[in-house]
């Protein structure tokens, strides 16, 4: 595969967008669309990584173990752990798709993931709205 100037490749069906770092790494797959065939769009988030610490790629400060970025689905898939996809919604709080899923994952954090999340989410914005949710005993419901 080459990337073109614009950002986006096509070929065979497959169009891909990403975004370069500043170090002329690739930050960051966003979206992949597949033209043909039952599956239409899936989206690859790339991560930072530095020895055994994911590095939250919105704000560098904001590290976890290795160990415990990623969990396994139920068809045995690994994904990213689910209080790193909700910092990553956390941006948009205001979205009736993030706060939706904020509602359905939240509770089922652990206390150490729910900590974590804590923490990561006052380091960025410490009066963001699912704070009080998350601290108190109905975090479901943010205010």
């Amino acid at each position: 595969m080459v990337f073109n100037a614009t950002g986006v490749l096509p070929a065979d069906g497959l169009s891909i967008c990403f975004w370069i770092g500043s170090h002329g790494s690739i930050r960051i797959l966003k979206w992949c669309r597949i033209r043909t065939g039952p599956l239409r769009r899936i989206e690859v988030l790339l991560n930072e990584r530095e020895a055994n610490a994911f590095i939250f790629r919105r704000d560098f400060r904001i590290v976890a173990p290795i160990n415990r970025t990623f969990v396994r689905s139920n068809s045995g898939i690994r994904v990213l752990a689910p209080e790193i996809v909700l910092l990553y919604k956390s941006k948009g709080p205001t979205e009736p798709k993030e706060q939706q899923d904020f509602s359905n994952m939240v509770d089922a954090l652990d206390m150490e993931r729910r900590q974590w999340l804590i923490e990561s989410i006052s380091a960025i914005d410490p009066e963001h709205r699912w704070l009080a949710a998350l601290r108190g005993p109905h975090s479901g419901q943010a205010s």
